[in-house]
C-alpha cells in the first residue's frame, strides 16, 4: 500500500517525525536494495547506496512535495546508484585497443610517463609541487573519460 509511504514520508518530510522515517525504511528496504544491487551488481556497493540514499533522505528532508512515495524513494536511490559509479569509475583507465588508440590516452600516458621519469630523477623535496601535478592529472583524466562518453 503505497498511500501509506506517502503519509510516512509527507510526515518526516514536514515535522522530521523519526518514526515515520523508521517505518519508511523497514517498508521499502527490500525492493530498495534489490533495486540497487541491479543497477550495482556487486551488494557492498548495493548496500553502501542504499544508506546513501537515506542519507540523502534526512539532509534533504522537506524536498518531498507530495506524490508517489516509491517514485521519490527510487530516484534518490537511482542518483545515489549513479553518483557510485561514476565514483567508482573515476581512477579506472581503459587501455583496450580502442582506447589505446586516442590520441588523448597516447598523450595522458606519455605526459604520465615523462613526469614519473622527472620525479624518479629528482629529489622528492618539492612534495607540494608533486600534489599539484598529480591533481593536475587526475583532472586531465576526467576531462578525457567526460569526452569520449559524448
Amino acid at each position: 500500500m503505497t498511500g501509506e509511504d506517502e503519509r510516512l514520508l509527507s510526515e518526516y518530510s514536514r515535522r522530521g517525525d523519526v518514526k515515520s522515517l523508521s517505518a519508511l525504511v523497514v517498508r521499502n528496504a527490500k525492493w530498495l536494495k534489490a533495486m540497487l544491487l541491479g543497477l550495482l551488481a556487486r551488494e557492498v556497493d548495493a548496500d553502501d547506496a542504499f544508506q546513501e540514499t537515506w542519507a540523502r533522505v534526512i539532509r534533504s528532508r522537506g524536498a518531498y512535495r507530495g506524490g508517489d512515495a516509491r517514485a521519490y524513494l527510487a530516484r534518490v536511490a537511482r542518483s545515489a546508484a549513479i553518483d557510485r559509479l561514476r565514483r567508482d569509475r573515476r581512477y579506472v583507465l581503459s587501455l583496450d585497443a580502442e582506447a589505446a588508440g586516442s590520441v588523448e590516452v597516447q598523450a595522458i600516458v606519455e605526459s604520465v610517463s615523462h613526469w614519473v621519469n622527472t620525479v624518479v630523477e629528482s629529489s622528492l623535496s618539492h612534495s607540494g609541487s608533486i600534489l599539484t601535478r598529480v591533481h593536475e592529472l587526475h583532472l586531465r583524466l576526467a576531462v578525457v573519460e567526460v569526452g569520449s562518453q559524448c
